[in-house]
Formats: C-alpha cells, sequence, structure tokens
C-alpha cells in the first residue's frame, strides 16, 4: 500500500500503470491518476475533500493531489500516467491545476474503458509512440469534463504535503500532536483536523502505516523483527505486533515467509 510522497514513482517509473485497486492510504506525487470505479462506490478524498464515486465514476488526481482511495464493497482501475506521457497534457493545459476531480458520463466512461481495454491488449509490444499517443487520447477525452484553474487548493494543500513528506523522513523518531504542531505552526486542535480533513485519517493511524512500511523495507534488508520494529519508531512490541496484524492482516513473522522473496529477514 502507497503512501506519502512517491518520490520514487516520479522518478523511477517510466511506463503507464494500470492495476485494480485494493484502496491506497493518502499520498502525491507528480504524476496524473486516474480512477474508474466499476462496481458499487469507493469512498475518494482528494485535497481534504470525501466524496462515495460509485461505478461509472471517474476520479482524477492532478499533479501533487493529496489523495486516498477507500473500498467499501466496490472495484475500481487506476491508470497512472508517467511524466514523460504527460508533457503534451501539460503543455495544453498551461499547467492549470484540476479543480473538478470527478466526472459521470456515460459516453465517456466507455470510452476510456475501451481504451484501457486497448492497452491491456498491445502494451506488450508498445513503442514510445504507441504510449504517447494513447496517454494524449485518454487524456483527450477527459479533459473537457475537468475543471481546471490557475490557483488550487495551495496553502493548506501545500502545508499537508510537508506534513507527509516529514513524517516519512523522520517515522523513526518520536512523532507527537504537539510536536508536530509547534513545528508547523498550528495549535494541536487545528493541526489535528487540517490532517484528518485532508487525508481522511488519523495522525496517529498515519504515522504507524508509514512505520509499518519502514519495518517492511528493513525485514527485506535482512533484519529482525525486533530490530525493525524498533528502529522503525515503535516504543513497544505489543503496539507493533498489534498494528502491523490490523494493518496487514496477520503476523509480521508470517507475513515473512509468504511475501518476502528470499526470506531475507530473520524470524525472531
Amino acid at each position: 500500500m502507497g503512501v506519502f510522497y512517491e518520490s520514487e514513482r516520479d522518478l523511477e517509473h517510466r511506463n503507464i500503470e494500470i492495476f485494480k485497486t485494493a484502496g491506497i492510504a493518502p499520498h502525491f506525487h507528480a504524476q496524473v491518476e486516474v480512477l474508474c470505479v466499476t462496481n458499487d462506490f469507493v469512498n475518494v478524498t482528494i485535497n481534504g475533500e470525501t466524496e462515495s464515486v460509485r461505478a461509472g465514476g471517474i476520479c482524477v488526481s492532478g499533479s501533487y493531489d493529496v489523495h486516498s482511495y477507500v473500498l467499501s464493497g466496490g472495484d475500481g482501475i487506476v491508470v497512472l500516467f508517467p511524466l514523460d506521457c504527460l508533457k503534451r497534457f501539460f503543455a495544453y493545459t498551461e499547467n492549470s491545476v484540476i479543480t473538478r476531480h470527478i466526472v459521470y458520463n456515460e459516453k465517456l466512461f466507455s470510452s476510456i474503458m475501451s481504451l484501457i481495454e486497448l492497452y491491456q491488449s498491445n502494451y506488450r509490444d508498445a513503442n514510445a509512440l504507441f504510449c504517447e499517443g494513447w496517454s494524449n487520447s485518454f487524456l483527450g477525452l477527459l479533459h473537457g469534463f475537468l475543471g481546471f484553474s490557475d490557483t488550487g487548493a495551495g496553502g493548506r494543500a501545500d502545508t499537508v504535503r510537508e506534513i507527509l513528506s516529514y513524517i516519512r523522513e523522520h517515522c523513526e523518531e518520536e512523532l507527537t500532536l504537539a510536536g508536530l504542531s509547534k513545528k508547523f505552526g498550528y495549535s494541536p486542535y487545528h493541526f489535528s483536523r487540517m490532517f484528518n480533513s485532508f487525508t481522511n485519517v488519523s495522525l496517529k493511524k498515519y504515522i504507524n502505516s508509514v512505520r509499518l512500511e519502514n519495518v517492511l523495507d528493513r525485514m527485506k534488508n535482512g533484519e529482525s523483527v525486533t530490530d525493525a520494529a524498533f528502529n522503525s519508531g515503535f516504543g513497544s512490541m505489543r503496539s507493533f505486533y498489534r498494528d502491523f496484524t490490523e494493518y496487514y492482516g496477520e503476523t509480521p513473522q508470517r507475513y515473512a515467509r509468504v511475501h518476502i522473496v528470499g526470506k531475507k529477514s530473520r524470524d525472531k
């Protein structure tokens, strides 16, 4: 599950990505991301605005929009456009920000799904020309249905992005509401309210999710479960086991055995 600023995605991912979402924690990146809801509904939060997007809806997150998805029995397909495929789109929109993120149009949805099928049938042999043309067609269809502005959420959205990046960079340290609110110049009440509204998740839960991701990275690099937990900022193994099991649905030892290739981490 992705979280925070996905800098590696912006720097390293050069191909169009299409995948079925399992839900995703609050994050942001320079790439444009499109969610097509195919069944029931998905709760989408973008820059603090939450909406239940029903089947047939298309949700577009622009560059650096803070966004997250929560599934409630619904299904959705995510399309991520690498920066190399966005040059014409950025030039055409004159780098304006998206202000109308969610679109319902039956004909548009059908056309978008057809394009997704076209790409999935040809991507193995696709060259750069095909990918760029496919991206331009996809985003060109969407463009007329989206709202744009020279100024976006700004202000608070920029602050939330800074907070998410700071938490990622300092997750191994002690992070508290009092300390973070003081650092960013807010009262604890206003900081908590702003963070919750933008991310649709509590500060504590978000910090733990970042630490758990860090634990997995450490385990993959050979650290024991205990060392990985303490080195990622968890203060007790009891709370770590509880949070890990709740987040991933299984104990860290079982997760390592099943999911970590080569079982580099030591199960203790």
